[in-house]
């Protein structure tokens, strides 16, 4: 099962376990659900960063990651276009990997999260505000947004 598969399995959830073999051996499986909850919980996180994947690592294939100095989520945009080996661009990459090691590691400059905005399939804008790093900060800083990225906002 592929990365795109497993993803959208997980999405629509129709996965079974049996579909769930790891890559390399069970302890790797075991150390990544031991960071999962923590890696996946935006909202209580210290710092969260994202980041261009730019540093040579071994055993590792996504292009951007997020996470802090715990662990990160690797993200990779390997959907496709139908019946080609051309990556579909519309699309946004999708989490490939979890790794318990310092987003510093893959990233040299990773940035800071300040917010992150919600939408539903289907819809053209953002309309939630699902995460931000202090109070009030969205509201503050959506005022030096450019116009094509506030066109993308309804909050």
């Amino acid at each position: 099962m592929s990365a795109v598969e497993f993803y959208e399995a997980c999405i629509s959830k129709t996965i079974k376990r049996e579909q769930c073999n790891p890559r390399r051996d069970s302890n790797t499986i075991y150390a990544k659900v031991a960071i999962m909850e923590q890696m996946l919980d935006l909202r209580n996180s210290k710092c969260y960063k994202i980041g261009a994947k730019n540093l040579v690592t071994r055993d590792n294939d996504f292009e951007m990651a997020t996470g802090n100095m715990n662990g990160i989520v690797g993200y990779d945009s390997r959907i496709k276009v139908k019946k080609t080996q051309k990556v579909d661009e519309t699309k946004s990459p999708i989490p490939t990997t979890l790794l318990n090691n310092s987003i510093t590691e893959y990233c040299t400059r990773p940035k800071k999260i300040m917010f992150i905005l919600q939408k539903s399939d289907g819809e053209s804008t953002y309309n939630k505000l699902f995460y931000e790093i202090k109070k009030g900060l969205f509201k503050t800083e959506k005022e030096l947004f450019t116009d094509k990225l506030k066109s993308l906002i309804t909050i």
